[in-house]
């Protein structure tokens, strides 16, 4: 029983990740496409910052 709740928090964990990833790749790359509105631009830039550190703090649960 304890093994499958290990096996469950760790695939969790994975996902959690693979999304924090997924989610900062994608503002990236709408980040590195946008033009140069600037307000947009600074609207993905805090939102793409966000994204990285959830991707990071992911990574640390892992």
């Amino acid at each position: 029983m304890y093994y499958k709740k290990a096996i469950y928090n760790y695939l969790d964990s994975l996902f959690i990740l693979y999304l924090a990833l997924y989610y900062t790749i994608r503002d990236y790359v709408a980040l590195a496409n946008s033009k140069n509105n600037t307000t947009y631009v600074k609207k993905r830039r805090i939102k793409f910052y966000y994204t990285y550190y959830t991707f990071k703090k992911a990574l640390k649960i892992t």
